[in-house]
């Protein structure tokens, strides 16, 4: 029984957000959720697994005739489900009820799907304007790398918070360049992004 209580001990659930700065997505970023573990193997190495969406949605674009009127809408957005591994590695945790480093190198598995619409404007009369639909779906490998500044809720209780910052590597603007009315190539590569991740403890700390 109470080999059992110090393996649970050496895995911690997760959950968080994390936000990525592009100035092609409206508001100039787009977002995500993700859900996992960690698995501490001892105080350096505690790798995870991780589930995670992406989602943003791209600004949109008009065309224009020549007396300025819209003709064309083209609306985009994009997402992707993401399976990922980190050998994370911790650094200055004295297990004291502190703050520490980690770095998170990660490998992602993703299936990511582009959609939109065409909206071709009928000027006389708006409701019977046109819209074509399209979407692309494709699976990807990326790595990316996070690091994080990590504390203790508090000395007698080892849940954590994380503040990380990230280098995101998975790719999703290809998707969207893929799309039949899309004439730009879109990227989500290297970019940076910042996140938030809550460590659920399974004990208070004695």
């Amino acid at each position: 029984m109470s080999s059992l209580f110090v393996t649970a001990q050496r895995v911690k659930p997760f959950g968080g957000f994390s936000l990525y700065y592009d100035n092609e997505f409206k508001k100039s970023s787009y977002g995500g959720v993700h859900l996992g573990a960690e698995f501490k193997i001892n105080k350096y190495i505690r790798p995870e697994i991780e589930t995670s969406i992406l989602f943003g949605n791209l600004q949109n674009t008009t065309t224009l005739d020549n007396l300025g009127n819209d003709t064309d809408l083209f609306v985009r957005r994009v997402s992707s489900l993401n399976f990922s591994f980190s050998p994370k590695i911790s650094l200055g945790d004295d297990g004291e009820g502190g703050s520490f480093i980690s770095i998170r190198p990660k490998y992602n598995f993703s299936r990511i799907q582009g959609s939109g619409s065409h909206f071709i404007i009928n000027q006389a009369n708006p409701l019977k304007s046109v819209e074509v639909q399209d979407s692309y779906n494709e699976w990807r490998h990326s790595l990316g790398i996070g690091i994080g500044f990590d504390f203790y809720k508090s000395e007698k209780n080892s849940d954590v918070f994380s503040f990380i910052l990230y280098y995101q590597g998975i790719e999703m603007g290809n998707a969207l360049s893929k799309l039949k009315f899309s004439t730009s190539n879109y990227t989500t590569k290297d970019v940076f992004g910042l996140g938030f991740t809550y460590y659920i403890g399974t004990k208070n700390k004695e």
